[in-house]
């Protein structure tokens, strides 16, 4: 059930902003239907393709007849009289769960996760994996026909499948370090419980990079609160050029900080040949980098802070100009040249 419940909230968390707020009532009961559906599917060994036609049906009791066969008599009867409360309550809760779990309903991502809809296609084996050096790309979109509730939960079974196998190796750490390199993390990641894993993963021997458009879309998927927690759990933070937040870049040119600069004055005293001239310097404060100097930095250039250091300023390198320039292009045009022949399969 506390899968289940991890699985609801990356469900949940792909189509609502983290800063809206939650009905007292349909939010939570909504979330605890999903959920118990979920563990239902799991019990009874179904795909969770079903979830999305029990949830269109709320007549179907089959969920509630897998609890009850498996010994889950309290989940079975708290989603029996869910699903016959009155028609306007019945409406609340099930409508939010229809729109949560809509993605679902695409045939095109329903293939993706159907055990039996093509017993010709591997079965992906997170723990495999996890023990292999082999590399996995997690690509959704925003909009219309996002899958990033697949894609977020897949990342949470390849991640969870880590720490478990982590925790049977020597000093509880993967002998093999598992790189988790999020780009796009507000369109593919949403995972609310990933602020909370950070530091720990760390300790595993997984190491996590995670990449925003811009801290406001980190709030906008983590919310503010998980945002600052993962800012303040990385050891190392980077900030790009284009950026022009006007809470984030103040922020950030006080971590930055200050620096001592001598200022010297003169002045003249009296007039004519009794006249002299007196000179005075002092020690002052001053911002290394103003919010504005930072919303300006030029193309190929960074600003990092690392854990115990002071910030550095980075020119960056793009991979054209490295000397795996031919293979990263030869790797791009192979797996581009295959998106065809793939969509054509799922069709």
């Amino acid at each position: 059930m506390e899968n289940a419940e991890k699985l609801t909230d990356v469900f949940v968390s792909a189509m609502t902003n983290a800063k809206a707020r939650e009905d007292a009532y349909f939010g939570p009961t909504a979330k605890g239907v999903l959920s118990r559906y979920i563990f239902a599917a799991a019990l009874g060994q179904r795909p969770i393709t079903d979830v999305y036609r029990w949830v269109n049906d709320e007549t179907d009791f089959t969920a509630v007849r897998l609890l009850r066969d498996a010994g889950e008599f309290g989940h079975a009867e708290n989603l029996e009289g869910n699903q016959k409360v009155t028609s306007k309550q019945r409406d609340g809760i099930f409508g939010q769960v229809r729109t949560w779990v809509g993605i679902l309903g695409n045939p095109k991502v329903a293939s993706w996760v159907r055990p039996d809809a093509d017993p010709n296609r591997p079965q992906f084996d997170p723990e495999a994996f996890v023990k292999s050096s082999d590399t996995i790309y997690l690509i959704s979109r925003e909009g219309g026909g996002s899958a990033r509730a697949i894609t977020a939960a897949l990342v949470m079974a390849i991640l969870h499948t880590a720490e478990r196998v982590a925790s049977r190796q020597a000093g509880g750490r993967l002998s093999t370090p598992l790189m988790a390199v999020l780009d796009e993390a507000a369109n593919v990641v949403r995972w609310p419980e990933l602020p909370d894993l950070y530091s720990h993963y760390g300790s595993r021997g997984i190491v996590v990079s995670t990449f925003f458009q811009s801290f406001e879309q980190g709030i906008e998927a983590f919310g503010e609160h998980g945002m600052k927690k993962m800012w303040s759990a990385a050891n190392i933070r980077v900030a790009g050029s284009g950026l022009s937040e006007d809470r984030f870049l103040p922020f950030l040119s006080s971590l930055i900080g200050d620096r001592d600069v001598v200022k010297r004055t003169s002045q003249s005293q009296g007039g004519g040949r009794m006249g002299g001239r007196s000179s005075s310097t002092s020690v002052q404060r001053e911002r290394i980098m103003e919010p504005s100097d930072l919303a300006q930095l030029p193309r190929g250039r960074a600003v990092m802070t690392a854990s115990g250091q002071p910030a550095a300023l980075l020119e960056l390198e793009h991979f054209s100009q490295k000397d795996y320039v031919d293979d990263v292009k030869a790797s791009q045009e192979f797996y581009e040249s295959q998106i065809g022949k793939e969509e054509q399969h799922v069709r």
